[in-house]
């Protein structure tokens, strides 16, 4: 992890493209890889966000129209991360 932490200042520092270090680096960090392909991927369809509209949507309601932002945002994390675990 120390070595990575080294590694990736040299990344931030020449402000190097994402995808290119990863492809180059990749195989010297395997486990991280798979944590960065998980979290910096960009979703080719809108489905996921659409599906979380959905789950807001059942929380705010004319009886539940007074929910703050904050409670609808815990809501629906925790609607999702329920039925989506994986």
């Amino acid at each position: 992890m120390e070595y990575y932490l080294q590694v990736s200042k040299t990344m931030i520092n020449k402000k190097e493209d994402l995808a290119s270090w990863w492809g180059e680096k990749g195989l010297q960090f395997p486990m991280i890889r798979r944590v960065a392909r998980k979290y910096l991927a960009v979703n080719a369809t809108s489905t996921p966000s659409e599906r979380l509209f959905s789950y807001a949507g059942s929380f705010v309601s004319k009886k539940r129209n007074s929910l703050k932002p904050q409670k609808v945002d815990m809501l629906t994390c925790l609607a999702y991360n329920i039925c989506y675990q994986e």
